[in-house]
């Protein structure tokens, strides 16, 4: 027997039936951890016992607190679990799902492997045409899956992964059949669909291109329980599990080193003296801007400062009173220097915990424990640590993003592990490189670069170069001579390519299709005759990859826009206009320099949001779920005793149900599945399926056709 205690107070001593799990002397739940709103966190978890108090106050006890987890808490409309058990990684192990008890018994779902199968799936067209065949291995009762109708009921199938169904990831069995499986992924990603797969099974799409299957929970029952002996609250490992394979090379660590050996401060003089202080102002007063709005109307927001270098926006985040602040950088230098700006602005931050995390970004998930070096509660050390899930309001990631676009691997994890963080609601505000303007100065400007420059490496035999470069003003009556013009100028920007990129780009490389990720080019951005801004490498983040890969991990893209539109709209506004002046972004002309307003043209303001699924309405449930129990005698109800009966079964209250009309056994009674039923998508003929799986098209369509050469991919959108 167990004893149940959460915060410290006892709620009831328990029993496991069937005899599946071997529970701890105490379950302790407490506030801190012990709780979890996201259920694809807790999804997966195959086994499932019933937790039995051994008496009457116990059953009250326990009635009530799993009546308070099924309670919604917005924004999450289905309640929160409570984590018996975590894994060193802190994934929940064995949880109370956010369900009313039945019969006095609590639902517990533990963590129980069950052996792989192969699962042979057919795709069906209306007319029962296979119209694609695919192998898929998992944890899975089921050996067959043809596929028929689809569904859009994506609330359904939120509720159904809590007490009754576990989420099932497939596997292919072989590369064709991956190729297949995530092709059929897309097209129910692309349509907002899942498939249904029998009875209690439904195939959807993952974050990952991967498919999974949510099946109920009683298919599983036919694999034999393992006994006390399950794993479920297994002993502390001896030894640290290894990181996570890590991405990390010789180019994100050029871009480390860089920002490592940058000066944190300047003195007064040396700021006059930059040839980009005003563009400098600039780009402050976009951040804030941006970091404003997107804590705007959020009481104490939890902050994830994505490449947050050397703290250098953290009097912008603390504008917003956060109630927590997570900054993550590959730069050990640079997060020591943030390190410095917090002591020395103890006044404000003391009160905020703050957590900094060296970390290549996309190198490995942020989410996924490993060995860090991780600054907290004043002290640096090593240990594993994984940034907390579904926890932040608001992530920034200024001036950084491109970065992540070395390959399409990385910027895919670092947009899965935004979403991942992000509450429901949170948003990511970023600043980055412009693919498009990028490209277009390029194309217009760039030259072979002559032999008095000095390249940024010498890994590449032929290098192109665009610049730009301050130019001084002429007299008024033009006597300026050029030579002495040409002395005053001075160069604000270099932007290195390789050949082979440059031909890429002007669609002249024969034979070759310009990749989607991976087009590296070195961004020097000059601050003075001796010293640079910016100079490392970076990579080309087009605008349609950008929302592809943010759509393909949940992320809803809410604005890309350049910074010139930015500036504008804001200065038309009176407060934007006194932030631009109080900041000194103009100088005495009232506006930039051609030169810097030409690098400042080359970004973009991007917000990114985790979409808020909105809930069934309670309402609409309880009637249907009322209708049913009053069958022919509904008709005869008044309309207000309607609403009232609705009223009382949408929230919970009992007296909705109809007086017995005779000793006949009611067979339906016992029934708890009252709700609707699933609505099936059969309509083949909408306009977004225009028999996209019937026989008279291709199941999927080719691959799209190769640019002309005259024109650039990356030219676009």
């Amino acid at each position: 027997m167990s004893l149940l205690e959460v915060d410290g107070n006892a709620i009831a001593s328990l029993t496991c039936e069937p005899a599946s799990l071997a529970l701890p002397p105490v379950l302790r739940v407490n506030v801190s951890d012990g709780y979890e709103r996201d259920s694809g966190r807790w999804a997966r978890l195959r086994g499932r016992c019933f937790l039995v108090p051994s008496d009457a106050d116990g059953r009250a006890r326990l009635e009530a607190y799993c009546a308070d987890l099924a309670k919604p808490r917005p924004p999450n409309p289905y309640g929160k679990a409570a984590v018996l058990q975590r894994s060193n990684d802190g994934r929940p192990t064995a949880v109370i799902p956010p369900a009313v008890a039945r019969d006095g018994r609590a639902v517990c779902l533990f963590d129980e492997d069950g052996s792989l199968s192969d699962v042979a799936v057919r795709v069906l067209d209306e007319r029962g045409t296979p119209t694609a065949q695919f192998a898929l291995r998992g944890a899975c009762p089921l050996t067959n899956i043809e596929v028929t109708t689809y569904s859009r009921d994506h609330a359904f199938l939120l509720r159904a992964t809590a007490a009754d169904c576990c989420v099932v990831p497939l596997q292919a069995s072989s590369e064709d059949d991956g190729q297949r499986a995530r092709q059929f992924g897309t097209w129910l990603r692309q349509r907002n669909k899942f498939a249904n797969a029998g009875r209690g099974a439904w195939l959807t799409s993952a974050t990952d291109g991967s498919l999974e299957l949510v099946i109920d929970r009683n298919a599983l029952t036919d694999v034999e329980p393992r006994g006390p002996s399950s794993p479920a609250f297994p002993p502390p490992p001896d030894v640290v599990p290894p990181p996570p394979p890590s991405m990390d090379n010789a180019n994100q660590r050029a871009a480390a080193d860089f920002y490592n050996s940058l000066k944190r401060t300047r003195q007064q003089g040396e700021r006059g003296q930059t040839r980009i202080y005003h563009l400098r102002r600039l780009n402050n007063w976009v951040k804030a801007e941006i970091i404003s709005q997107a804590c705007k109307g959020k009481e104490a927001p939890a902050i994830l400062d994505l490449a947050c270098g050397k703290g250098g926006d953290l009097g912008k985040f603390i504008r917003a009173a956060p109630g927590r602040y997570v900054g993550v950088d590959i730069a050990k230098t640079s997060l020591e220097d943030a390190v410095e700006r917090l002591e020395s602005d103890s006044r404000r931050w003391g009160a905020v915990p703050v957590t900094l995390v060296e970390c290549s970004l996309g190198g490995s998930s942020i989410l996924e424990a490993a060995p860090r070096q991780v600054y907290a509660d004043s002290t640096w050390s090593t240990a594993p640590y994984a940034v907390p899930p579904s926890l932040f309001d608001v992530a920034s990631m200024q001036f950084a993003l491109h970065y992540m676009f070395e390959s399409e691997q990385r910027a895919s994890r670092l947009f899965s592990d935004v979403f991942g963080a992000l509450k429901p609601g949170g948003s990511l505000v970023a600043t980055t490189v412009n693919c498009t303007a990028l490209c277009a100065r390029i194309l217009s400007t760039a030259n072979p670069a002559s032999s008095d420059m000095t390249p940024p490496s010498t890994d590449i035999a032929e290098w192109y170069v665009a610049v730009v470069d301050h130019e001084p003003p002429m007299d008024e009556k033009g006597l300026t001579l050029l030579k002495d013009a040409l002395k005053r100028r001075r160069r604000v920007l270099e932007v290195w390519l390789s050949k082979e990129t440059y031909l890429q780009l002007c669609g002249l490389e024969p034979g070759a299709e310009t990749p989607r990720c991976g087009l590296r080019y070195w961004f020097r951005l000059l601050d003075g005759d001796g010293s640079t801004a910016v100079d490392a490498p970076e990579w080309l983040a087009p605008r349609e990859v950008i929302d592809d890969l943010a759509q393909k991990a949940g992320l809803r893209v809410d604005g890309y826009t350049p910074f010139a539109e930015f500036v504008e709209a804001r200065a038309q506004t009176p407060e934007g206009r006194a932030s631009l002046e109080r900041m000194g972004v103009p100088d005495t002309s009232g506006s930039l320099s051609q030169a810097e307003w030409d690098v400042a043209s080359l970004y973009v303001v991007l917000r990114l949001t985790k979409p808020i699924i909105a809930g069934p309405d309670p309402m609409a449930l309880a009637f249907g779920k009322v209708k049913k129990a009053w069958g022919s005698r509904w008709d005869g109800l008044k309309g207000a005793e309607k609403i009232s009966l609705v009223q009382r079964c949408a929230s919970g209250q009992s007296g909705w149900e109809p007086p017995p009309q005779s000793l006949a056994v009611d067979a339906d009674f016992g029934d708890d599945d009252d709700e609707a039923p699933l609505a099936v998508d059969n309509d083949f003929g909408d306009d977004d399926d225009e028999d996209m799986l019937g026989p008279a098209s291709p199941s999927y369509p080719p691959p799209p056709l190769r640019p002309r050469a005259s024109s650039s991919p990356i030219m676009t959108g």
